[in-house]
Order: structure tokens, then sequence, then C-alpha cells
């Protein structure tokens, strides 16, 4: 009995490992694609929640899912710049890493905004204001950590 668990424990924690080895061995083009895909979900999620509370298009319902993917993505932000994928097909400016510090506070500043927009819609508190502080947020960082 105390083999067979041994046994199950080291193959539960190398199986466990795996992802975490092959995430961090990821090739630097790799790495540049997966940020681009969570920043265009970033993007995309921001763009449907100006459309809808614009009354542009969509549908009022959806703005909560919008806000909790949109909440839940800014969060991994910071985890999506390791320095291996500074070169290569990305428009990420050099000062995201020579500027690490600058580069968080603005990675901070959108981890609250998009948190300020899923708190405004749970509460039924100022969306126009929030997703203003969002825009903000964005472009502050787009002007000084992505080049056109």
């Amino acid at each position: 009995m105390k083999k067979t668990l041994l046994g199950s424990t080291i193959v539960l924690a190398a199986a466990l490992s795996l992802p975490l080895a092959s995430l961090n061995a990821a090739e630097p083009e790799d790495l540049i694609k997966y940020r681009k895909n969570v920043m265009k979900s970033i993007g995309g999620h921001t763009g449907a929640l100006f459309a809808i509370a614009g009354a542009k298009a969509g549908d009022p319902s959806h703005m909560g899912a919008h806000a909790d993917a949109l909440a839940s993505s800014a969060m991994i932000v910071k985890d999506i710049f390791p320095p291996e994928s500074a070169d290569g097909d990305t428009r990420a400016k050099a000062e995201i890493w020579s500027d690490a510090e600058g580069f968080a506070a603005a990675v901070t500043e959108l981890e609250e905004a998009a948190q300020g927009v899923k708190d405004a819609f749970d509460n039924n508190g100022d969306m126009g204001a929030a997703l203003k502080a969002l825009g903000g947020s964005c472009k502050g960082c787009h002007d000084d950590y992505r080049s056109d």
C-alpha cells in the first residue's frame, strides 16, 4: 500500500509539473502569440462593453460576462511579458523591460480599472466613469509601452 501511494504521489507530482515546465520552455514566438491572443481578448471585451454602453450593439444582458472576463484577463497581463519575448513579431516596446517599475504600475492601473468596470456593473454603479478610467489606462499603457 505504501509503495502504491508513494508511486502515485510521484506520478501526480510529475504530471502537475509538466504544464509549468512546458510553459517555461516555450519558444519566444509562441510567447508572443499567446500574449497577442490575451491582449486581443482584453480588447474584444473592452470593445464589446463600449458598444453595449453606447447602445450601438450587443445585448445589455451580456455586459456582466464581458466585465467578468475583462477583469479576469487583466489579472494575467503581468505574466505575459517575459524577457525572452522581447524580440520578434511584437509591438511591445523595450521600455516594458527597461522600465519594469513603470510598466508594472501601468499593469496595476489596468487591473484596477478592469475591476472597477466589473464592480460598477455588479453594483449598478457609474459604468460611464468606469469605462472612461479603463480607456485611459489602456491608452496610457499603449502610448508608453506599445509601438504603432
